[in-house]
């Protein structure tokens, strides 16, 4: 059961200065600005409504491709209107606003976690990441562990 005190009225209030500090950071402001340019223009954002249309229309005959030859050709149609919206400027604003925006989170989670324990390890998404390895040769793991036994038994 929750129990309610003090302390959890303080992680509250932790919780709000920690969201209007994030508000506040120079990659929210140009995420939430690069959104707004992006569902400002009508046309745009129709163009990506009727992309996820035919997508999933595509989705829905894909397996049938090597026996339908349209199926091809409708692809290489998708491919192409995803291409056009890949390379609109307001799409590449908003995206490199997007990643930018995901590094500095990341990075808030690494602070924020490191505060708490240099042990956790928080799986940030971001493609280029260092990723920690997951076991370390010391028999860390069942496997790691049997074979340093077998190891030992031979020397």
């Amino acid at each position: 059961m929750l129990k309610i005190d003090a302390s959890l009225f303080e992680l509250d209030e932790a919780i709000d200065q920690i969201v209007l500090a994030l508000k506040a950071e120079p990659e929210v402001q140009a995420y939430l600005g690069a959104k707004a340019e992006l569902e400002a223009d009508d046309v745009l954002v129709q163009e990506i409504l009727d992309f996820g249309q035919a997508k999933e229309a595509y989705q829905a005959i894909e397996e049938f491709a090597s026996f339908r030859p349209e199926v091809r050709q409708q692809r290489r149609e998708l491919l192409s209107r995803k291409r056009e919206l890949d390379l609109n400027d307001k799409v590449v604003c908003f995206r490199q606003a997007e990643v930018d925006l995901q590094r500095r989170l990341a990075e808030l989670t690494e602070q924020l976690v490191s505060s708490v324990s240099e042990t956790i390890f928080v799986d940030t998404g971001l493609p280029l990441t260092a990723r920690r390895p997951n076991h370390h040769k010391g028999g860390t793991s069942i496997r790691e562990a049997n074979e340093i036994k077998n190891e030992e038994r031979y020397v």
